[in-house]
């Protein structure tokens, strides 16, 4: 399949062989692929649930409490003094 990059010609004809050709073998197994990895109803969709529902059962995200940042007064600060 592989020709001279800058040899325009034999590269028209090299595609138009490889389109004639049957690839139907390849279509089915790329098929299957998407099918048994991207299925919206049996994959993605399940994966997508689980994730919200993952993420609403921590206590952070589901009341919306953050954890309070250590705060630490720094050197010279006039914070807390009057």
């Amino acid at each position: 399949w592989l020709v001279n990059f800058f040899d325009y010609d034999a590269i028209a004809k090299q595609v138009c062989e490889v389109l004639a050709q049957d690839h139907s073998d390849i279509r089915e197994a790329a098929r299957k692929t998407a099918v048994d990895n991207y299925d919206l109803e049996t994959v993605c969709l399940p994966a997508q649930v689980t994730l919200i529902e993952d993420l609403v059962a921590q206590p952070s995200v589901a009341t919306g409490a953050k954890k309070k940042p250590a705060t630490r007064a720094r050197k010279g600060s006039s914070r807390g003094k009057k």
